[in-house]
């Protein structure tokens, strides 16, 4: 029974917001035009905003992050850092990098310096992501380069 309402939610919530994540790749939204994201539901969006945004050229992404940063998602993904499920940590760390979040630098940068090497290097590719002119030493994690953790098609994912 728990399946059937949680497949009911997913497509009341992709039937509500699925137009409005693909206006928004198109033209900044006003915040008015927005309906409030029900907390129940902000997993659905995380999973249709990351798919969106795999799939979008550089514009859409500013589009889709701007609508992330409206909704507050930065906040929340920030939160999914100190998570105890670990592919909701890896999410969160993919979602900060993709949105491109400054604001958590300081958290990535202590994550970099985690004993589990995903953790790490998923920290280290968000902080690429973001980078906005600070120094990252490259030492540390020059295998991440060797085996590609810095292309699109290797960087973790979040769960489907």
């Amino acid at each position: 029974m728990l399946n059937f309402f949680s497949t009911k939610r997913k497509i009341h919530f992709m039937s509500l917001w699925s137009p409005i994540l693909s206006r928004a790749k198109v033209h900044i939204l006003q915040e008015k035009e927005l309906p409030t994201l029900n907390k129940k539901d902000i997993w659905f969006f995380i999973e249709e905003w990351n798919h969106q945004y795999e799939h979008s050229n550089t514009q859409e992404k500013t589009g889709l992050s701007v609508l992330a940063y409206q909704l507050d998602i930065h906040r929340y993904a920030a939160g999914m850092l100190i998570n105890s499920k670990y592919n909701i940590r890896l999410s969160g760390i993919v979602l900060l990098g993709y949105m491109g979040d400054e604001s958590a630098w300081p958290l990535l940068v202590s994550l970099r310096k985690n004993t589990d090497t995903e953790i790490s290097q998923a920290a280290f590719v968000a902080m690429k992501k973001i980078n906005a002119g600070r120094a990252i030493d490259e030492k540390s994690h020059s295998h991440i380069e060797k085996i590609g953790l810095n292309t699109k098609a290797s960087e973790p994912q979040l769960d489907n």
